[in-house]
């Protein structure tokens, strides 16, 4: 029998449609010119048993409906008085198992349709990080790209203008300090400036400006810890940061690349670049992710199908199995009642 089953299940469009040949010609060999109704009373006798149990259905609805009250106050004379209030019963117990059990299937059924409920809210957070990172890249992209454009074109005027800024600042410093040097040498603090002059004229050459940042700070530390009044230690301090200005744009003109150059005319450009390729890679990899989730989010129509298919088919077999055991039921209780009746007429007789 396994092996058959087994056969069957392995070749089962074959096994089909060799049952179907088989039963044509069996049908024609046996009925002869009733052919056609075999057929037809075949199909009719397989819609039975899918229709039979609605019907049945209906009919204990249709029991519970016309029960009433008066009735089974009545018909208490009954020796099976209880056992009629029992199927009775069931028969609305059936009805109301049924709808339960295709109101379940139909949650179930509609569950399996859509997709599962962590893989929607992860597409959705998905979409809105994608929108997010889109948007910030349509604002920043054209900053950096008017930034890119504008040093392809206007690289060499940028630095020149750059050069000349800083050229006038540079001026400015060494008026600035000509005149401190003035002010600050008939002054009691003479020997504390020249001293701080005689530090800074040492380390005018050096080879990274981090090194002129150290000694700037090391000047103003010093001045800082001098008893001098207030308005000589500002003289001071600007002196300092005048010379640290100058050493550091002989510095750039010395060893400056047109990179470095750039990083001073355009100090924003190179942390928006970073931005935009960081945003760049994100929407790829927002990309991605949802490319791999979609598949998932898709509705599931065969499952869902499959699931009614299911839901319907348990239905009709248990009000099969159920109806068939409560219409036995009733017919024990018909079978006792005629004999009761038959008991009757005999004793009247």
């Amino acid at each position: 029998m396994e092996a058959i089953l087994g056969s069957i299940s392995e070749y089962l469009v074959a096994s089909l449609v060799v049952f179907v040949i088989l039963f044509l010609i069996v049908a024609y060999f046996f009925t002869g010119k009733k052919f056609s109704d075999t057929i037809r009373g075949f199909f009719l006798v397989i819609a039975s048993l899918i229709y039979s149990p609605f019907m049945y259905f209906q009919k204990s609805l249709l029991a519970v409906a016309h029960f009433r009250l008066k009735e089974a106050i009545e018909n208490e004379g009954e020796r099976q008085y209880l056992l009629v209030r029992f199927l009775t019963s069931l028969q609305a117990l059936l009805a109301i198992i049924v709808i339960a059990m295709i109101a379940s299937g139909s949650i179930k059924a509609w569950n399996s349709l859509l997709p599962p409920k962590q893989a929607r809210e992860e597409n959705s957070r998905l979409e809105k990080s994608l929108e997010d990172q889109e948007t910030q890249f349509t604002k920043l992209n054209p900053e950096v790209s008017t930034m890119e454009n504008n040093w392809t074109n206007n690289k060499q005027d940028l630095i020149k203008s750059y050069r000349n800024e800083q050229d006038m600042k540079v001026t400015k410093a060494n008026n600035d300090n000509s005149s401190i040097e003035q002010q600050v040498s008939n002054a009691a603090t003479s020997p504390y400036f020249l001293q701080i002059k005689r530090y800074l004229d040492q380390n005018q050459n050096q080879y990274y400006v981090a090194r002129y940042d150290n000694i700037k700070k090391e000047a103003l530390d010093y001045i800082k810890n001098q008893e001098t009044p207030s308005d000589i230690k500002n003289l001071l301090n600007t002196y300092v940061e005048n010379w640290h200005l100058v050493m550091v744009y002989k510095f750039e003109q010395s060893s400056f690349t047109e990179e470095q150059y750039r990083s001073k005319i355009q100090p924003e450009y190179a942390e928006k670049k970073i931005t935009l390729a960081n945003i760049e890679r994100q929407i790829a990899d927002t990309k991605a992710q949802l490319k791999y989730i979609q598949p998932m989010i898709k509705y599931n129509v065969t499952t869902f199908i499959l699931f009614l298919f299911g839901t319907l088919l348990t239905a009709l077999l248990f009000i099969w199995c159920v109806g068939l055991i409560i219409e036995l039921l009733w017919l024990g209780v018909d079978i006792a009642g005629n004999v009761n009746r038959i008991r009757t007429l005999k004793q009247n007789t």
